[in-house]
C-alpha cells in the first residue's frame, strides 16, 4: 500500500511509469530517465518524496534509471 502511495506521489511530480519497492533496509525506485540521466533536481524530488513518506534516509534509497 505504501509503495503504491509513493508511486502516485511520484507520478504527480511527473515521474511516469515508476516502480517502488520497499525492502527491510532499503527503498528501490525505478524511474524512466532521459539519455543524459536524471538531473540533480529530479533526484532531489524523488529523495524528498521517499524520505517524507517513509522512515528511510537518503542513504537507504536506490534509484534505478530506466532508459528507453
Amino acid at each position: 500500500m505504501q509503495e503504491a502511495q509513493i508511486e502516485n506521489l511520484l507520478l504527480a511530480k511527473n515521474f511516469d511509469d515508476c516502480v517502488v519497492y520497499i525492502g527491510a533496509e532499503k527503498v528501490t525506485v525505478a524511474v524512466p530517465a532521459p539519455m543524459e540521466g536524471l538531473s540533480e533536481e529530479a533526484v532531489a524530488r524523488i529523495t524528498e518524496v521517499i524520505c517524507s513518506e517513509t522512515d528511510y534516509s537518503p542513504t537507504q534509497l536506490s534509484i534505478i534509471e530506466v532508459k528507453a
